[in-house]
């Protein structure tokens, strides 16, 4: 074209030749200049999106298929970036015009430099941080999914099928280097409005306005390998559950059944669903995490964004042999407790278990370690034992004090240096399994093994509960707010933590009052899963001063956006069943005999 438009200045071809070509030209500039960016995710009413949850800059949680409002529309910010800031007050003001009930706004963020308390920064300088909640896509992984390639972006999602309705510009007053004084078409106000009123949008997407998102990814795209990149990291997070005899729903043993499973496996990630770990990193680390990192999760959703290439390479994970744990990591226990053989049926949701076994000790001990051997690892799914002791208060459970407790990446054994726990001869165990079924029958019979001191220890460990018992949850409500604390009288050293709640759980945070007026958050799940009761142990205990209260918040999902709710229109208090609630802080605390030399303050 060029060259025949340079033959044109020279004489060699026709001035209506030439004009022809030089229209076509500028049509194809102008074309280039506003056509949308190409996206490979998502286009607008047609692929169902894959369900996300993202955290934002207070750590609340906030998961799609939970939104009570018929829209859920993202916007997509980065810090400093001129579009967007110029965009985030006509968001603000759309968020005013729409009712709650039919659209929610959320301000996304997926700049990989960005981190919550610079977004929290720039939010506040535009005041707008308590308008709008600013959620962090730690992993890029939802403005992939949507194909979303610059900030400035927003996207419309319908909460009925999860299907994106418009994706583009806000309008289009604002562009790259250049803005009209006022928009001459609001794309995203109108393909909402016409979305609520039943009517199909005048223009499902507009061209992205705004500054690019550069991929974090520790690797290209192009250039990730599944047998060096892929592989391992699957084997190292994935594979100790997902393989033969354990409790996984499916075996990750070779690529073409990972290939078969990538789009689960990435809407697992991106709702946060696995690995199954709900502690938020921002507020701390805990040992024996089932974590998996920022660049693997990233790496992981490139390669699935790029259609889960296999490569080159030998497949790491073809027969592969996954040895079976040891039951008895820490070596052989001094007693031990088996429950009576238990059946557990192919199919269906199970209830807790509650089976009492007497204590196998025929004197009083001290224990310096409980350990759980789960007998059938394909359908326990976790096990907690308390100790009944002969006339005395329980943990705030009805079910005794707690000893151990076990669930699938956590390893059981020796309670922490220079601390032990009492157990008569004659007390009671009361061994609290959760079973999944797995399509057939099956048996389990787990055992329990005790580990004693030849005397009494320098700390007693202690199991000390913040409950609250008061509580009361209407029906239909998605965040009913409670709180519990728990006085710390002597000087004391924190081992772990554990909430505990029931099917209507949402999350809970646990803060650290010091006398010297200081706080400090210990904990925080903002996603509670029943399912997962898991305990969150300290790399270092933590000292607690006399004076310190620790302070219990949570909340309860008792709408029907709470896929677990056995039934949103009653209205709920304290009870031991499953479908009455509970709210526990557990927490493992041993007070100190001779200051605080041997605790990390």
């Amino acid at each position: 074209m060029i060259r025949v438009f340079r033959s044109a200045l020279t004489g060699r071809v026709s001035r209506r030749t030439a004009t022809s070509v030089l229209a076509a030209f500028v049509a194809l500039g102008a074309n280039l200049l506003t056509a949308p960016q190409t996206r490979s995710g998502p286009s607008p009413q047609t692929a169902e999106v894959p369900n996300f949850a993202l955290l934002d800059i207070h750590g609340r949680y906030h998961e799609l298929h939970r939104a009570e409002t018929r829209a859920v529309v993202l916007f997509f910010t980065g810090n400093g970036c001129p579009v967007a800031r110029q965009c985030l007050h006509k968001i603000a003001a759309l968020s005013d015009k729409f009712p709650e009930k039919d659209a929610a706004f959320w301000v996304v963020d997926s700049i990989d430099d960005d981190d919550r308390e610079s977004i929290y920064k720039e939010a506040r300088e535009l005041h707008v941080e308590r308008i709008l909640p600013f959620l962090k896509d730690d992993t890029q992984g939802v403005a992939r999914a949507l194909g979303v390639h610059r900030t400035g972006t927003a996207v419309v999602i319908s909460t009925k099928d999860n299907r994106v309705v418009y994706s583009g510009a806000v309008d289009d007053q604002v562009t790259e280097g250049a803005s009209k004084p006022e928009p001459k078409h609001r794309y995203l106000e109108d393909a909402l409005a016409a979305f609520l009123a039943g009517k199909p949008a005048a223009q499902s997407d507009a061209p992205e306005r705004g500054c690019l998102i550069t991929w974090g990814s520790p690797v290209k795209p192009d250039q990730i390998s599944y047998a060096k990149d892929i592989a391992p990291i699957l084997e190292k997070r994935c594979v100790s559950c997902h393989s033969p005899g354990n409790i996984g729903p499916f075996t990750m043993s070779n690529y073409q059944k990972i290939k078969s499973k990538s789009a689960m496996i990435e809407e697992t990630l991106l709702s946060r669903r696995m690995p199954p770990w709900s502690a938020d990193p921002f507020f701390g680390h805990f040992t024996g995490e089932r974590l998996i990192t920022q660049d693997e999760s990233r790496l992981l959703l490139s390669w699935i964004h790029e259609g889960a290439p296999r490569g080159e390479g030998e497949d790491p994970l073809l027969g592969l042999h996954v040895p079976p744990a040891r039951d008895w990591p820490v070596g052989q226990p001094d007693f031990i407790a088996k429950i009576p053989s238990q059946e557990v049926p192919a199919t269906g949701v199970l209830e807790y278990r509650h089976i009492n076994v007497t204590a196998p000790v025929t004197n009083d001990v001290w224990l310096g370690g409980v350990a759980i051997h789960p007998g059938n690892l394909k359908v326990v799914h976790h096990c907690i034992v308390r100790v009944k002791y002969p006339k005395s208060r329980d943990d705030g459970s009805g079910r005794g004090v707690w000893l151990q407790g076990w669930a699938p990446g956590i390893e059981t054994g020796r309670y922490p240096e220079g601390t032990g726990r009492w157990l008569p001869k004659g007390s009671v165990l009361d061994i609290e399994m959760h079973y999944t079924t797995m399509g057939n029958a099956q048996t389990d019979e787990t055992e329990i093994g005790f580990y004693t001191l030849p005397a009494k220890p320098e700390m007693v460990l202690e199991n000390r509960p913040a409950a609250s018992l008061d509580f009361e949850i209407r029906p239909g409500a998605s965040d009913s707010a409670t709180v519990a604390t728990l006085s710390v009288a002597k000087d004391s050293v924190l081992y772990a933590m554990s909430p505990h709640m029931h099917l209507r759980g949402s999350w809970m945070r646990y803060e650290a009052l010091y006398p010297s007026g200081k706080r400090e958050i210990l904990l925080s799940v903002p996603h509670y899963d029943f399912n997962w009761q898991t305990v969150y142990r300290l790399p270092q205990p933590k000292h607690l001063p006399a004076g310190t209260w620790v302070l219990c918040t949570g909340g309860f999902d008792n709408s029907t956006q709470n896929p677990s709710n056995p039934d949103s229109e009653k209205r709920v208090t304290w009870g031991d069943q499953s479908f009455n609630e509970m709210f526990i802080g557990f927490m493992e605390i041993a007070e100190l005999r001779e200051g605080p030399s041997s605790a990390s303050r």
